[in-house]
C-alpha cells in the first residue's frame, strides 16, 4: 500500500490533469457507459451513477487553488464554476463526455459556437432553474421532471434503464463516500494531514469512479491513528444562498 504522502499527491495529479483522463478512461472501458458533465453539487451524481454513468465536475482553476495567494495564480472569473466549463468549451475537452447537467445561469452559453457543436453530435445540455428559495413542493416537482428528462437522454445513448435496486446500490457508495470522508476529517488534526491535502483528497472525488474514491478513502483510513480526539474548538457556519 503507499504512504500517506503518495496518496495524497495522487489526489493531486488526478485534480490538475487538465483533460479529464481518468474520467475518459473509465468510459473507454465498456461500451455502455456515459460521461455527464456536471457542476458540483447542482445535481445529484447518485441517479447518473445508477444509469451507468459517471458524473464528472466541471471545475475551474479558482477552486483548484484553495488558497487565496494560489488562486492569484489562476485566471480571475466572477464564477470559478463557470471558468471551468469555458476551459472545456474553448479546449474542446468536451469531445467524450455525453451530455452537460449545468445551472440555469449558463444558458446564456448557448449562443456559445463550441456548445452548439456538442448539441450537432447528439450531446445533450440541461439548465437547471432554481430559483433562491421556493416552496418544497415546486421544487420536488421540478427536479422530479428535471431528474426524468436527464435519464431519458441518457438511455438514448446506454439503452440502459434505472432499476430500484441499481438506483439504491448507487445511494449507499455515496453515503458510504460521506461517512468515510467525515472520518478522514475528524482525524485530521491528529494525523496533521494538511488543509490542502483533505481539499485535494475531496476534489479528487468529482473527477473519479465513486467505487475508486472511497478505495482511496478507506487506504488513508488504514494509515491513521485513529483514537478519536474531542474537538471542543467552535466554528461559525455561515448559511444561504449566492447562485
Amino acid at each position: 500500500m503507499k504512504d500517506l504522502s503518495d496518496i495524497f499527491k495522487e489526489c493531486k495529479r488526478i485534480v490538475f490533469e487538465d483533460n479529464y483522463t481518468f474520467a475518459k478512461k473509465w468510459k473507454s472501458e465498456a461500451t455502455n457507459r456515459v460521461l455527464i458533465g456536471i457542476i458540483p453539487n447542482y445535481f445529484p451524481r447518485e441517479i447518473i451513477h445508477a444509469a451507468n454513468g459517471l458524473a464528472v465536475g466541471i471545475i475551474g482553476k479558482g477552486l483548484k487553488y484553495p488558497t487565496a495567494k494560489e488562486r492569484k495564480e489562476s485566471a480571475s472569473s466572477s464564477c470559478s464554476m463557470l471558468e471551468g466549463l469555458f476551459e472545456v468549451v474553448q479546449n474542446k475537452k468536451y469531445k467524450d463526455f455525453d451530455g452537460f447537467i449545468l445551472p440555469s445561469q449558463c444558458h446564456t452559453l448557448t449562443s456559445n459556437k463550441e456548445i452548439k457543436k456538442i448539441n450537432k453530435k447528439g450531446k445533450f445540455i440541461k439548465y437547471i432553474n432554481f430559483p433562491q428559495y421556493f416552496q418544497t413542493i415546486i421544487g420536488d416537482v421540478l427536479n422530479h421532471y428535471l431528474v426524468l428528462d436527464v435519464l431519458k437522454e441518457i438511455k438514448k445513448i446506454n439503452h440502459i434503464d434505472v432499476t430500484a435496486q441499481a438506483l439504491s446500490n448507487s445511494i449507499q457508495l455515496f453515503k458510504d463516500n460521506l461517512k468515510l470522508t467525515e472520518k478522514i476529517s475528524s482525524l485530521r488534526e491528529k494525523n496533521n494531514i494538511s488543509q490542502n491535502d483533505l481539499y485535494y483528497t475531496v476534489l479528487a472525488g468529482l473527477l473519479i469512479p465513486i467505487e475508486e474514491h472511497n478505495e482511496i478513502l478507506r487506504n488513508i483510513i488504514e494509515l491513521l491513528d485513529d483514537t478519536e480526539v474531542v474537538d471542543d474548538k467552535l466554528f461559525k457556519v455561515y448559511a444561504g444562498a449566492y447562485c
